[in-house]
């Protein structure tokens, strides 16, 4: 592993808040108050404290579709494997094991 990036743990598994020109603030503060929601969701499953079916629920009433996350979730694991990518701690202090 030359010199390899340290990522946050909850990188591969991000998602966004879209930044449509226009928005309004209350726009702004809902899609912002969705992706907290989404990430808090994410968090849960990883630490297997939430349920997986209610996380996808959430990215498909947030109009995420589930099974594209998936596949992206899967191809940015396999990315940090293929690369060596060093995980750090968050402030939450969740882990994946490194290979």
């Amino acid at each position: 592993m030359n010199n390899p990036q340290n990522f946050d743990v909850l990188d591969p598994f991000r998602t966004v808040a879209p930044n449509a020109p226009g928005m309004t603030r209350s726009e702004e503060l809902a899609v912002l108050t969705e992706l907290a929601q989404r990430e808090d969701l994410i968090e849960d499953v990883l630490r297997g404290e939430g349920n997986l079916d209610d996380l996808l629920d959430c990215l498909s009433d947030h109009k995420i579709d589930p099974d594209y996350w998936l596949n992206q979730v899967c191809e940015n694991v396999q990315t940090v494997i293929d690369e060596g990518i060093v995980f750090s701690q968050n402030e939450r202090g969740l882990f994946l094991p490194s290979h």
